[in-house]
């Protein structure tokens, strides 16, 4: 019998390809004001701008 070479194809696929390195964020104390007439943000949605300063579920780029 054969290998199918499956098995090998599945490890080297589940290795992350080289990419550029993430930032990543973390909550620090008080929330900052922010102004809605300035800055694009909602209870649901926020500008991916302000993803350091504000938490939302989603983020979208304008």
């Amino acid at each position: 019998m054969q290998n199918s070479g499956i098995s090998s194809l599945a490890s080297t696929s589940s290795q992350s390809p080289a990419g550029p390195a993430r930032k990543r964020f973390s909550l620090k104390g008080r929330s900052v004001p922010i102004d809605p007439r300035v800055d694009a943000v909602r209870r649901d949605l926020a500008d991916v701008r302000l993803a350091d300063r504000v938490f939302a579920p989603h983020y979208a780029a304008p």
